[in-house]
């Protein structure tokens, strides 16, 4: 559904003073809202389908058309007020749901996707929009530079965290994360993996017991670590339940040169 561009004015000499009024079958109406109640009542008559369609039609258009337009003043507002991508980017769908061969929604939806580090997704959000938005729109050209410097930037992405000095990377993994909290990150990349796994002070102790309290989806199981960190395990413990298996069969096969102690605890007791 297309939404109108401009406002139609029902009437040439609007006193600026007063509320413009909308004129339907002789009827004057101050609000939409005493359209659709007009317009109920006449649909209960049965005799005047084809006029209740065409005013149902009407109003549809009117209100997608107001929609529309309220959700471009609101955009800026939101993002003076730092609200977050979610909030803004359903705003961005919304408006080109509701006007898909506009090119408003997908400008405002690619440029968020930008600014916040999905390059990929703005270079689909710009490719729709190209596909979708007639030659003729005013502003088609800048969807081309928006899927040009989406596809740009995705091609200069580079590992920050990696380019840190290793005595840096240590102070931020050793001091503001868990090694619950790091693991899922051992699988981001082969460098991110290296630069964990090879934290000597990070894996002197294993409590599995903690570490498996209330896995969570994406959590990655203690054992699937341990032959990659069992040089730098000197206290272990591991819990008493169906994984403990799974946990000492990869202790004869690992490396454990460094481990003082092990400990197997079940109940808040160990043995």
């Amino acid at each position: 559904m297309q939404i109108p561009t401009e406002c139609e004015s029902t009437s040439n000499n609007v006193d600026s003073a007063t509320p413009e009024k909308k004129v339907m079958n002789n009827i004057e109406y101050d609000t939409i809202w005493e359209q659709v109640t007009d317009i109920a009542e006449q649909a209960l008559d049965g005799d005047q389908d084809d006029a209740t369609l065409e005013r149902i039609q009407s109003i549809l258009n009117e209100t997608n058309r107001i929609a529309f337009e309220l959700l471009k003043t609101r955009s800026p507002l939101l993002a003076r007020k730092n609200k977050g991508l979610k909030e803004q980017l359903n705003d961005a769908n919304y408006m080109i749901y509701l006007a898909p061969k506009s090119s408003v929604g997908y400008l405002r939806a690619g440029r968020l996707c930008i600014d916040y580090g999905y390059q990929h997704r703005a270079f689909f959000i710009f490719s729709r929009g190209l596909q979708l938005v007639p030659r003729s729109d005013e502003q088609y050209d800048l969807l081309t530079q928006g899927k040009n410097e989406a596809q740009s930037r995705a091609k200069k992405r580079f590992d920050i965290l990696s380019r840190l000095p290793l005595d840096v990377r240590h102070e931020i993994t050793d001091n503001y994360f868990s090694q619950k909290e790091l693991t899922p990150f051992t699988r981001v990349c082969s460098s991110w993996r290296e630069m964990i796994i090879n934290d000597s002070k990070l894996w002197k102790q294993i409590h599995a017991v903690e570490w498996n309290d209330k896995p969570k989806e994406g959590d990655i199981p203690v054992h699937t670590l341990l032959p990659s960190i069992s040089h730098h395990i000197q206290e272990l413990e591991l819990p008493l339940n169906s994984k403990t298996s799974r946990y000492m069969n990869n202790i004869p096969t690992s490396n454990f040169e460094n481990l003082q102690s092990m400990k197997i605890a079940a109940s808040g007791k160990a043995f």
